[in-house]
């Protein structure tokens, strides 16, 4: 089930006639219709940023993380993308502009149902760009590069998990795709954190982006 949430009905309309009519998206316009909606654990939530009761970031976060077993695909007047970075952090699976593109929507709906991450070439590239400045070091590039080397010492197994991680898959999509289980696929990227001195999933899969490496 996807559920639609946005004060503004003609955004509705435009976000449900982008959709396949199989999806048959569920229409809420306040935060307590999308409430009522949660608890029937859809599978996709596009949510308009603008809503009145998320009037600060951390709102939208701490609803991100509350139901964290819901996807959720951001949309915001005024995307930037310290935001986008910040949602990505606390768990969000797109973020883009209100006004997308039917074509880029649907993209994005088709790509989050297989559960990976979404977010456009600007966005890609931003936090490429930020990566070096957010690992917090007094040498961030050497420890960058010393992180990539130690790539290279992966296990196969290991540099699979990983290049599934760079390309947004969450634990569930990497275990299907390499028919392990979750736990397994947690032991990986444990092993993977411990060897690179990397501490999450988002700065590996950016710093494999950032360095193309395979």
């Amino acid at each position: 089930m996807i559920v639609l949430c946005s004060k503004n009905q003609s955004i509705l309309n435009r976000w449900k006639s982008a959709l396949n009519e199989d999806d048959a998206p569920v229409e809420t316009l306040s935060l307590a219709e999308l409430a009522t909606q949660l608890k029937k654990l859809p599978d996709i939530v596009i949510l308009h940023a603008a809503l009145p009761e998320l009037n600060t970031l951390q709102n939208v976060q701490n609803l991100l993380r509350e139901n964290a077993a819901t996807r959720f695909l951001v949309l915001a007047d005024k995307p930037d993308e310290k935001t986008a970075f910040q949602l990505l952090r606390c768990g969000g699976y797109g973020y883009s502009n209100t006004y997308i593109s039917a074509a880029l929507l649907t993209e994005a709906v088709n790509q989050i149902k297989n559960g990976e991450v979404w977010m456009g070439k600007r966005l890609t590239r931003f936090l490429s760009e930020c990566l070096l400045e957010d690992l917090n070091n007094e040498d961030t590039e050497a420890v960058a590069d010393q992180a990539v080397l130690q790539l290279t010492h992966l296990t196969p197994k290991e540099k699979e998990v990983a290049q599934h991680v760079a390309h947004g898959c969450s634990n569930k999509c990497i275990a299907n795709k390499l028919e392990i289980s979750e736990r397994t696929v947690k032991a990986h990227l444990s092993a993977i954190f411990e060897k690179t001195g990397i501490k999450d999933r988002v700065h590996l899969a950016l710093l494999m982006s950032s360095h193309k490496y395979e």
